[in-house]
């Protein structure tokens, strides 16, 4: 099953970090700049997107609606 992480960047815009679990809050300051580091939108509260692992158990085929590797 693929996997969306976070990531967490400073206010400055310097990426700190891009695995973290969804939803995690970040805590800390930039070791480049010293400004706080944040993991989701001051305005709204939603995770900002890191990290997107797609690996999982196969393709799945459009016409069978099977995976590739379960047929």
């Amino acid at each position: 099953m693929s996997t969306q992480h976070a990531q967490s960047v400073c206010l400055n815009g310097h990426q700190v970090g891009s695995s973290l679990i969804w939803g995690t809050d970040a805590n800390g300051f930039c070791e480049k700049c010293g400004a706080k580091v944040i993991s989701k939108c001051p305005n709204c509260d939603y995770p900002i997107a890191g990290y997107y692992d797609a690996s999982g158990d196969g393709i799945i085929s459009l016409s069978t609606g099977r995976s590739s590797t379960n047929p």
